[in-house]
């Protein structure tokens, strides 16, 4: 299903390329420990390469989070939550940005203030999900 309404999200221009390819990969990995006979972690050699391959969101973070001591199960988190703020992002400015000739991303050039609250109070809740990751570094 993710797949299909993906496809479909970039085909309307809805969602940008970045965004649909790092969805995808969240799916793969979902898929991979789905439909695994075995019981895997992220130490999986798939699994691995997958994770590989999302953007490094967490580099975004570094100057409050220690990111050598990210484990790679944490690492996972913070990639899937930004993509994730990204996919709704993308869902509520790209259409009015695109409209308006700022292209896929102009209307976040506006800045925080000037978004609707439902994006910021997302983006707010971004934050202290990677928040409460990089405090808990050990687990």
């Amino acid at each position: 299903m993710i797949g299909f309404c993906s496809k479909l999200l970039r085909a309307l221009q809805r969602l940008r390329q970045e965004t649909y390819g790092d969805l995808r990969l969240l799916a793969s990995i979902r898929n991979r420990f789905a439909h695994s006979h075995t019981a895997l972690t992220f130490d999986d050699a798939k699994i691995q390469g997958y994770l590989s391959t999302l953007r490094k969101h967490e580099e975004k973070f570094s100057d409050w989070c220690d990111l050598k001591q990210l484990t790679t199960k944490q690492i996972f988190l913070v990639r899937a939550i930004v993509t994730l703020f990204e996919l709704y992002g993308d869902l509520v400015l790209m259409p009015a940005s695109l409209k308006s000739g700022l292209g896929p991303r102009g209307a976040f050039a506006a800045g925080y203030d000037q978004f609707p609250a439902q994006l910021r109070e997302s983006q707010k809740s971004c934050m202290y999900a990677v928040d409460l990751i990089c405090k808990h570094q050990t687990d």
